[in-house]
């Protein structure tokens, strides 16, 4: 039926992300604007799945164009009651129509009497862009609704149960631009094979795939006239397509005429900076690429690409330039285009490249073995990072390409194991207060200016346990860039958020997520990916476990261990902000804990007794050495020997604070997990230590001493 109740579930990844877009004017217009196949109506189906109200569908036709006809459907779909939500889906059956013109005039008149609405269109109607009733609707567009590659990764493996390893699905993701219906097809393409078959259809997966020819060809192409059909194969040879490169390869006039009226009509075209560029999808430009050598010759279309290769190279576009002459195999120009263009190969890493040169081509010129170590850092895999920096630098000999491989291999080792100190780059000081004492490297850090200052001294703060005084400096404003800096910033202020349980917590963390997915840095998305466990849900949990794993597999140990943090931090709670003591704390002889500690006492866990006739601290334990004295703390009124099981609150050592040095953080404390402290003679399991990643230096140790 073309009018339903829409209460029926939908087979497929629910995305947050997208269903939090949609909510954050339930009562207004809302549209969802893609080409076919991107998932608008998976999306709208699951929306309206999550709608408290009633739900009802209205599902356009081409005899909608009459008027009457559509008034009349609109009515009958109207939910009933206040609060309710109509689905309007194919809207463009019906573009440029009457009855296009009265929907939308009834659609906006339902909005003010409190319903909402969704419309599912594949292009933006005139009369929207023109009304400014119409300026505020909310528009979920192509690139919104694009797969990123963590959700390729959940699709593959929590819904379709098939999953793939991580670098495969990074190559599934680029290869098919994040388009919904070509992994649909890719899964039914290979649903029920082995791994290795699975694996297989990846790697070949061809540009003329026959996963996306038929639809493409039904969807796209079919709707096109034969001269804008001619002119989008023949300009699919530019990754950025502008009407003066279209003009002065074509030899014509019309090209921006022709751009946008792709544009308009959704033909897997997109502008984002007002018309003056334009970019085909992926998978529509691998398509025309074999069209191009079917209709041209295989000599045909090698000679096409050799033609805008030299266009782009009299531009100044050496990048792209060097990519055409890839594809026309002419290896010598792209050796001079690359040499020519120096750093900025390296800038986003090996992706670009990948699936267009040979590995003997990328293993002897020694701009893309820097990018392939580019790509790995990208990744977080430092450890396989450093030999192919080492070996960059070797090919360079000398000159500017080895100072460069010189410079990173110095920031990259510095965080491998046993590693020598380095403070060359400001990653080097985040790596010091892993190893020191954080307050130190917090006073040593002054030397730092901008962004990475305000970056390094919140962490190191963080470190330190002054979470007041990160919070200060990690303001909202702080990290407006986009770059690794920026993004750094803003999820480290984004973390802190989730684990004090603020509102805008996880928008904020998905927002750096999809930032660093577009500025090519996948071990920070899966840190984003693994962030939002801190605030203890199930579901969050389980993806920091999954991140976890593929972080193993991958070779990234410091995600892996930042992922793993993340998974146990609620496990091991929270200081709850403005709140003095803690649930299930110990009030005996047990541990003390900073914010429960007794009246007129020291928030410093308590030392083992000491004395004379204890030449040699022990713990309450049993024999085993006590750990090193906190600082800021020291021991009062010990005992002479140290009894075998705790002795009654009023026979427990007490503890008074000292005077701390400048800038000495707080020690760190102990506490019960759960329930009271265990009654004397009663063995209980192992306390949470609540321990900051660094193990005190002698001269913090030294900054409090026993009395005796």
């Amino acid at each position: 039926m073309s009018t339903e109740s829409a209460r029926s579930p939908s087979r497929g990844l629910v995305r947050a992300r997208l269903i939090t877009s949609l909510s954050v004017r339930p009562r207004s217009l809302g549209l969802v604007v893609a080409p076919g196949g991107c998932g608008k109506t998976t999306l709208l189906t699951q929306y309206a799945d999550r709608v408290d109200g009633p739900v009802s569908w209205l599902r356009i036709e081409p005899a909608d164009a009459d008027p009457a006809r559509v008034l009349a459907r609109v009515d009958a779909a109207r939910p009933e009651g206040h609060g309710g939500l109509l689905i309007v889906d194919d809207l463009h059956l019906v573009e440029g129509s009457p009855g296009e013109s009265v929907l939308l005039e009834r659609a906006l008149a339902l909005t003010g009497e409190g319903l909402g609405v969704l419309i599912g269109t594949r292009r933006v109607s005139p009369l929207i862009l023109t009304r400014h009733e119409f300026s505020d609707s909310l528009v979920v567009d192509a690139e919104q609704l694009r797969f990123r590659t963590w959700e390729v990764e959940r699709l593959l493996r929590d819904v379709y149960r098939e999953p793939l390893p991580a670098d495969d699905v990074a190559a599934l993701a680029r290869r098919l631009g994040g388009w919904a219906a070509g992994l649909k097809l890719y899964h039914l393409s290979t649903q029920g094979q082995p791994l290795p078959d699975r694996r297989r259809a990846v790697a070949t997966l061809a540009v003329r795939s026959a996963l996306s020819r038929d639809y493409l060809t039904r969807t796209v192409l079919a709707e096109l006239a034969p001269d804008l059909h001619r002119f989008l194969v023949r300009t699919s040879v530019f990754e950025i397509v502008t009407a003066e490169r279209c003009d002065r390869l074509l030899g014509g006039s019309d090209g921006q005429a022709a751009l946008e009226e792709l544009e308009r009509r959704q033909a897997f075209t997109v502008s984002h900076d007002g018309g003056r560029s334009f970019t085909y999808h992926e998978v529509l430009r691998g398509h025309l690429t074999a069209v191009l050598t079917e209709e041209l010759g295989e000599a045909g279309a090698r000679a096409w690409h050799a033609r805008a290769g030299r266009l782009l190279a009299e531009e100044g576009a050496a990048l792209e330039a060097a990519r055409c002459f890839a594809r026309a195999q002419q290896w010598p120009e792209v050796h001079r285009l690359l040499d020519a263009a120096g750093s900025a190969v390296a800038v986003r890493g090996l992706d670009p490249w990948s699936d267009l040169l040979p590995a003997w081509f990328i293993a002897e010129d020694p701009w893309l073995v820097l990018a392939d170590a580019q790509h790995r850092i990208n990744e977080g895999q430092f450890a396989a990072a450093a030999p192919l920096l080492r070996r960059a630098e070797a090919m360079f000999g000398t000159g500017r390409g080895a100072a460069r491989c010189r410079s990173l291999r110095a920031d990259v080792t510095a965080w491998l194991p046993d590693a020598p100190h380095w403070r060359g780059h400001w990653s080097g000081w985040l790596r010091s207060a892993t190893r020191r004492h954080p307050a130190l490297v917090l006073g040593e850090a002054e030397r730092l200016a901008g962004a990475e200052d305000v970056l390094v001294r919140a962490t190191v703060s963080l470190l330190a346990g002054h979470v007041a005084e990160a919070l200060r400096m990690l303001e909202p404003d702080t990290f407006a860039d986009t770059d690794l800096v920026g993004l750094a910033g803003r999820l480290l202020r984004a973390a802190v958020a989730v684990a004090r349980a603020e509102p805008q917590a996880t928008a904020a963390v998905t927002a750096v997520g999809l930032a660093a997915d577009r500025a090519g840095l996948p071990w920070l998305v899966r840190l984003a990916r693994a962030v939002p466990a801190l605030s203890g849900t199930e579901v969050d949990l389980k993806e920091a476990a999954a991140v976890a794993e593929e972080c193993d597999r991958l070779g990234d140990q410091w995600g892996a261990l930042l992922a793993a943090g993340a998974r146990r931090w609620p496990a091991r709670g929270r200081v709850a902000p403005n709140r003095r003591r803690r649930r299930g704390c110990a009030t005996g002889p047990a541990r003390w804990t900073a914010g429960c500690s007794p009246p007129g006492r020291s928030p410093c866990s308590r030392w083992p007794p000491c004395g004379p006739g204890c030449p040699t601290p022990r713990s309450r334990s049993g024999g085993r050495r006590a750990p090193p004295e906190p600082p800021g703390c020291r021991a009062h009124e010990c005992s002479p020997s140290p009894p075998r099981h705790p002795p009654a609150p009023a026979a427990a050592t007490r503890w008074q604070p000292c005077t701390p040095p400048p800038s000495m953080p707080e020690c760190p404390g102990r506490w019960w997990p759960r329930g009271s402290p265990p009654k004397p003679g009663r063995r209980r399991s192992r306390p949470v230590r609540l321990r900051l990643p660094y193990a005190a230096s002698a001269a913090s140790r030294s900054a409090c001493t026993a009395s005796r």
